[in-house]
C-alpha cells in the first residue's frame, strides 16, 4: 500500500495520503505514481488543472515540480472561500493570460463544512498536560488518514512538551532555552492566547477509533 495516493478524475487530480510514513518516503512514493500518470498519458497537459485533498509542503512542491509545465494552469481547493456549500478553487500556478494567479475558480461540486470541534486541556501545574497533549498528537499522527493534529500550546512560563525531548539531546542547553523563555501569565496574554483559538479553524480528522465524531483542533491551557 503506497503513503501517498493521487488519481485524475475529469480534470481534477484527487491527492491523500496513505499508509503512515515520514516524507522521506511519501515523496518517493508520491514522484513514481506521477511518473506514471505522465508516462501513461493519464496526465497530458491541457488548459487548466485542478488540485483536490491534502498534501504537505513537500508533496506541493514536487507535484509543481513534476506537472507545472504539462498544464496552462492549475488551482487548488481552498475550503474557506467561495460559495458556502460548494467546492472553489484558487489559482496558484498561471502560465496562460486565461487565468490570473490568484484568480478564484468557483465550481458546483457541492461541499459539507465540517463542525469545528476545539479540545481545551487544563489543570494545576505538574498535571500532565504536555506529556497528554504530545501523546495525543503522536497517537493520532500513527493513524492512517488522519490529518496532521494541530496544538496552540498557550503557556509563557517555558514548560511545554518539547522541554523533555530537548533536554534529552543537550540538558545544559533545554535549560537555558527554558529559562529565557520564561515569563509570567499576564491579563494581555490571557487575552492574546484566547484570540488564538478563537482564530483557529484547522482541523483534524477524528479517526473511527476516537470517540469523537467531529474534526478537532487541540488546545494546552496553563493556568
Amino acid at each position: 500500500m503506497t503513503t501517498y495516493h493521487i488519481s485524475l478524475e475529469s480534470d481534477v487530480l484527487k491527492v491523500k495520503f496513505g499508509k503512515p510514513a515520514n516524507g522521506d518516503q511519501v515523496i518517493p512514493d508520491a514522484a513514481i505514481r506521477l511518473d506514471e500518470m505522465v508516462v501513461s498519458g493519464e496526465l497530458s497537459g491541457g488548459k487548466l488543472l485542478k488540485i483536490d485533498g491534502p498534501a504537505s509542503i513537500a508533496v506541493s512542491y514536487l507535484i509543481a515540480h513534476k506537472i507545472s509545465q504539462l498544464y496552462a494552469a492549475i488551482a487548488v481547493f481552498d475550503p474557506k472561500i467561495g460559495r458556502p456549500g460548494y467546492k472553489t478553487f484558487i489559482t496558484a500556478i498561471s502560465q496562460t493570460l486565461a487565468y490570473k494567479i490568484g484568480e478564484l475558480i468557483e465550481t458546483d461540486e457541492p461541499h459539507k463544512s465540517k463542525p469545528i470541534l476545539k479540545v481545551v486541556l487544563c489543570g494545576p501545574p505538574q498535571s500532565g498536560k504536555s506529556c497528554l497533549r504530545e501523546g495525543l498528537k503522536q497517537a493520532i499522527s500513527q493513524i492512517e488518514g488522519a490529518a496532521y493534529p494541530y496544538v496552540i500550546t498557550a503557556c509563557p512560563d517555558g514548560e511545554g512538551a518539547w522541554f523533555s525531548d530537548a533536554a534529552r539531546r543537550d540538558l545544559d542547553l533545554a535549560r537555558r532555552l527554558k529559562d529565557e523563555y520564561k515569563a509570567k501569565f499576564t491579563p494581555q496574554f490571557a487575552q492574546k492566547a484566547a484570540s488564538w483559538v478563537r482564530s483557529a479553524n484547522t482541523l483534524f480528522s477524528s479517526p473511527k477509533r476516537l470517540t469523537s465524531t467531529f474534526p478537532t483542533s487541540l488546545y494546552t491551557l496553563y493556568p
